[in-house]
């Protein structure tokens, strides 16, 4: 599912603003919110790649700020009151909690967590 054009700090009306949700195996989609209006690189039904760009981050929808929403769900349209979130964990990252960046294998985020490919 895509959606674009949603203008950056107006568009508080839609949840996630200008998204993607890319199915990734049985019942599981990554949804990834909050994107710049016009940025969105891939068309819905494309197959996706890893380390492929997709859009860029923004704040349009319910944001404040730029920065990248994402979640796993078990629906492909970014709905929450009909998709179940579901848990999920990175391979590997160096994750930025507090003051210091970590690497991490297997982990979890938090919320306002920073995350970067592992080095």
């Amino acid at each position: 599912h895509v959606l674009d054009g949603l203008p950056d700090g107006e568009s508080k009306q839609v949840l996630p603003g200008n998204h993607v949700v890319i199915r990734f195996g049985e019942d599981r989609y990554v949804a990834l919110a909050h994107f710049q209006q016009g940025s969105i690189l891939v068309r819905e039904g494309e197959a996706v790649r890893a380390g492929q760009e997709i859009a860029r981050a923004g704040n349009s929808g319910n944001s404040d700020f730029a920065h990248l929403h994402i979640h796993v769900q078990d629906g492909p349209v970014y709905d929450m009151r009909t998709s179940k979130a579901l848990p999920y964990r990175f391979a590997e990252m160096e994750r930025r909690r507090f003051l210091w960046w970590t690497p991490v294998r297997g982990g979890y985020l938090l919320s306002n967590d920073r995350v970067r490919p592992a080095r």
